[in-house]
């Protein structure tokens, strides 16, 4: 049976159950049991995580994201947490640590999906930051040669209804996303 870990940020979390339960019987979804928030924390969690799901090097499959935090204004000031540039520097060395700490895991990064605008939030962004950082995102993935796994488009068609906040989904958005997921997976865990 293929082993798949799940990683990234609160929107993988509102996920990864949907997931385990599709793919029962078919592989094992693990994940870490905490936000893996932007690409910053990643590489600063990475190892614990490796360590967490005992023998990293039979993980088949490693599906990430990140870019809800990274793209966030958690001072209200109009920057975001990192830029472009310090975003597509950490993409590089999360994809570098993922390959040195999964040996034989097939890499595979997911977009970050869009903003409901007019919803107040604590550390605020648009639709728009999340285009500009998915760019640089595409760009990166490409030159590593990951699959990009879409879901930026996937929710862009939900309608305000399937999104409980700002950022956050229904459990029908993210039923959603969880079969696009594993769509995405597909190919690799049969």
């Amino acid at each position: 049976m293929k082993r798949i870990l799940l990683l990234g940020d609160s929107i993988r979390i509102g996920y990864c159950e949907k997931v385990a339960s599709i793919l029962d019987g078919k592989a094992e979804v693990c994940w870490p049991g905490e936000n893996c928030r932007f690409a910053q924390y990643m590489i600063a969690a990475m190892g614990g995580w490796a360590s967490a799901v005992g023998r990293p090097e039979t993980i088949d499959v490693v599906h990430w994201n990140c870019g809800q935090w990274d793209t966030a204004q958690f001072e209200r000031d109009g920057r975001p947490l990192v830029t472009e540039d310090e975003y597509e520097k950490a993409l590089v060395r999360v994809d570098a640590l993922i390959r040195r700490l999964f040996p034989n895991a097939q890499v595979i990064f997911a977009l970050t999906t869009p903003v409901l605008p007019g919803v107040p939030m604590t550390a605020p962004r648009t639709t728009d930051d999340v285009v500009r950082y998915n760019r640089v995102a595409q760009r990166v993935m490409d030159r590593l040669n990951v699959p990009v796994n879409d879901l930026f488009s996937v929710a862009a068609e939900f309608s305000a209804g399937m999104y409980k906040d700002a950022v956050h989904f229904t459990p029908e958005g993210y039923q959603v996303l969880a079969e696009a997921v594993v769509r995405a997976l597909e190919k690799y865990t049969v």
